[in-house]
């Protein structure tokens, strides 16, 4: 289940929760971990840039920036995260483990 879409405003208040449909939250054996984008961050000495909404993350979770302690299904962005596009990486225990990463179609702003 993926709720996110361009038209969802994201702010430093939004809770976001990841589950897996509408009615049912995610199995407690499931793992998360979410991720901020900081391009150049790990290349580049320059300052971290701030992307917007016409400029798409990367597809790879190599290049996205854990956020320490961010490992449960819920999350809320502080002030700071806006700017920056999010992503939930979830590791299943079905019959075999895989992931699954869900990205935030548009960056998080600040709350008016």
């Amino acid at each position: 289940y993926v709720p996110w879409s361009s038209t969802v405003v994201l702010d430093n208040t939004t809770v976001i929760s990841v589950r897996q449909s509408v009615s049912h939250a995610l199995d407690p054996e499931w793992t998360c971990q979410w991720y901020q984008w900081t391009p150049n961050s790990a290349h580049s000495k320059s300052p971290r840039r701030r992307v917007g909404p016409t400029e798409p993350p990367p597809t790879e979770t190599s290049e996205w920036t854990r956020i320490p302690g961010a490992t449960q299904s819920t999350f809320s962005p502080t002030a700071l995260q806006v700017g920056y596009f999010l992503r939930c990486v979830v590791v299943t225990m079905d019959n075999e483990e895989s992931s699954h990463s869900l990205d935030t179609a548009t960056p998080v702003t600040a709350a008016t």
